[in-house]
């Protein structure tokens, strides 16, 4: 399944969204740029384009574009980023842009660490976490087997059907010359996840899936006029349990329902109580923990003993306690 959307900065000027929207799926938007002396920028249209996609009911994705070089400015970044998303609603994930030339010069490992370092910011946040880069950083610069909690932006415009990487792409910036009404040029995008309002669902890409999916049962996105009480009847649950199993989307008022909001809706049942897991390949403990339904910090401390100091770094075969 492949689902079109663009990614827009202010490069793009005004957009008219109400035409734009008949020919994409979604957008990811351009939050703005962070940098080394605290001097992180916002995006001139960002305001903007989040209002109008918010208004029109198109999904949503972001990105900032870095050219941070240490763990502690990318930290600085990060939380600059959240303060200035103040918790609106980001259908799909936010991303790294790890692509500026003045960043080659450091090593595999320290690249590896601004994205992880970025990751762990949004970590405990209701925000999905993902990076931007083309193959040559994918395969390079990145050890992309500390990654796993990323989903993965890959831009390659080779004119081909399909991209050439050999890890799972979730988003494939296939060019950057597409035609949109209401926008002119601009890159395009297709999402390679089985549906992009759940992208934790991935599909095999050239035969080879190096991640773990979560198992969800079946999502809902919001409509204008919908509450709780509504939706539960259309599953034949109780409001109660829905709410529970989404309120890290909703927030503490279950009657501040937003339309776009995409809602799993019997999560809860698929929950494991195992008191004990065993890593596979492709784990990572936000996943392990999404799986049980609880913290993947409680897991960590649980499991300190057998992890080390670095909950980025679990192996395959560790037995870990759950409960």
């Amino acid at each position: 399944m492949k689902e079109f959307g663009v990614d827009v900065s202010e490069h793009q000027g005004e957009i008219n969204w109400e035409v734009a929207k008949n020919e994409i799926k979604y957008a990811i938007l351009r939050i703005g740029w962070i940098g080394n002396k605290e001097n992180h920028t916002i995006d001139k249209e960002f305001e903007r384009n989040y209002n109008e996609c918010k208004r029109l009911g198109i999904p949503v994705g972001v990105y900032i574009y870095n050219y941070c070089r240490n763990e502690e400015a990318v930290k600085s970044g990060t939380e600059w980023l959240l303060r200035i998303l103040n918790e609106r609603d980001i259908e799909l994930p936010i991303f790294i842009d790890m692509e500026d030339s003045s960043l080659t010069d450091l090593s595999n490992e320290q690249l590896t660490n601004i994205c992880i370092t970025f990751g762990n910011v949004l970590d405990g946040t209701k925000y999905k976490q993902g990076i931007y880069a083309n193959l040559w950083w994918f395969k390079n610069l990145l050890n992309i087997s500390k990654l796993k909690q990323f989903k993965k932006w890959l831009a390659e415009w080779n004119n081909n059907e399909n991209h050439s990487a050999d890890f799972v792409v979730h988003f494939w910036q296939f060019t950057n010359k597409s035609k949109v009404d209401g926008i002119g040029n601009v890159d395009g995008n297709y999402c390679l996840c089985e549906c992009f309002e759940n992208i934790n669902k991935i599909e095999e890409n050239h035969g080879v899936n190096n991640e773990t999916s979560v198992n969800m049962t079946g999502s809902y996105i919001v409509q204008s006029g919908d509450n709780l009480s509504s939706i539960a009847q259309k599953y034949g649950i109780s409001w109660q349990t829905l709410y529970e199993n989404n309120r890290n989307v909703i927030g503490n008022n279950p009657n501040l329902i937003k339309p776009g909001q995409v809602l799993q809706i019997n999560a809860s049942t698929n929950r494991e109580t195992a008191e004990s897991y065993i890593v596979k390949p492709g784990d990572n403990l936000t996943l392990i923990g999404k799986k049980y339904g609880i913290n993947w910090r409680t897991i960590y401390e649980n499991n300190k003993d057998i992890i080390g100091n670095n909950p980025n770094l679990i192996k395959p075969g560790q037995v870990l306690k759950i409960r």
